[in-house]
């Protein structure tokens, strides 16, 4: 027999990874606010992360795919009041483990645009010392904004513009007499910003006249001539 070789070495490749399994947002969460990462579960073996997110089932089109090296995949830019469908598939070398999922979540929409109710359209004679505001709750809403103006175009710096307001009530002072003011409001949650409202308007009332001083006769006069 001849002799053996000069010893050779190769090394075999490394089984493809583990299928992950998705984590955030959980299986068909509802009305989810600002979603921001996408997350799962490492893979044994996994070199990378490849993400797919689409608003269709079929994931014919997409908003996410690409690959990242973590379990985690930052998204922005997310169209409220929208159902995504996302999976993950891990990879190495030899391969891909296969998509896990689909799941989906839909995301928070912003809310609509309240209805006002006091001042009642085009009301006059309105206080302007002190004038209180209000306008229908809005469901899911988590507080209000509002602008009160004398433009009908809100082209100008508003007179008041009052936002974070946690209550569908407001208190406006110190409005100027006989001057026809207009309003708007909307609503916002973590979905995003809602539409203002269609803007209505009012007209406060003249001021109240200023007492009169006594000039004639001289106070406590005696022997005043008849006229």
């Amino acid at each position: 027999l001849g002799g053996w070789s000069v010893v050779d070495t190769f090394t075999t490749m490394a089984a493809a990874p583990s299928i992950p399994t998705l984590v955030s947002p959980a299986s068909n969460a509802m009305n989810l606010p600002n979603i921001d990462t996408l997350v799962c579960t490492s893979s044994t073996g996994a070199a990378q992360y490849h993400w797919q997110l689409s608003m269709a089932l079929s994931f014919s089109s997409f908003a996410v795919n690409d690959s990242t090296s973590d379990t985690a995949r930052a998204v922005s830019g997310l169209t409220p009041g929208t159902k995504y469908y996302w999976r993950v598939e891990a990879i190495n070398p030899s391969g891909g483990s296969g998509f896990t999922g689909p799941d989906s979540f839909t995301v928070m929409a912003a809310p609509v645009a309240p209805a006002l109710l006091v001042p009642a359209s085009n009301a006059t004679f309105q206080r302007a010392d002190t004038l209180a505001f209000k306008w229908h709750s809005v469901a899911g809403a988590t507080g209000y904004d509002l602008q009160l103006s004398d433009s009908m175009s809100f082209a100008t710096a508003a007179t008041v513009t009052e936002d974070s307001l946690s209550d569908t009530t407001y208190a406006a002072t110190k409005l100027m007499n006989l001057e026809k003011y207009y309003w708007r409001v909307r609503a916002y949650n973590p979905g995003g910003v809602g539409a203002f409202s269609s803007p209505d308007s009012f007209t406060t009332k003249i001021a109240v006249p200023e007492q009169p001083p006594l000039v004639e006769p001289a106070m406590s006069a005696t022997g005043v001539p008849r006229r």
